[in-house]
């Protein structure tokens, strides 16, 4: 999978990590917003320290409700790491 991290310019929150997902649907980068919710969910939700999937399901849910778009719970999870990596 190819990997594409803007670090300048007005694209600097895009961390994405692929053109689009397994399903083939096209890729939707994450707004700033969306980062910060993440964040927020992952530090009140804890996915990382509970049952891998089990955590990180529960963060899916809250976030796919926050944007009105569907995820997979993997692109949470990568999109995370990714900003751990960054930052």
């Amino acid at each position: 999978m190819d990997e594409s991290i803007a670090v300048d310019g007005p694209d600097a929150h895009d961390l994405s990590i692929a053109e689009t997902f397994s399903s083939g649907k096209p890729r939707r980068d994450f707004s700033l917003e969306e980062e910060i919710a993440l964040c927020n969910e992952i530090e009140e939700k804890k996915p990382i320290f509970i049952t891998a999937q089990a955590g990180w399901k529960d963060v899916k849910i809250a976030m796919d409700a926050f944007s009105g778009f569907q995820r997979e719970v993997r692109c949470y999870k990568l999109y995370y790491d990714n900003l751990l990596m960054k930052f």
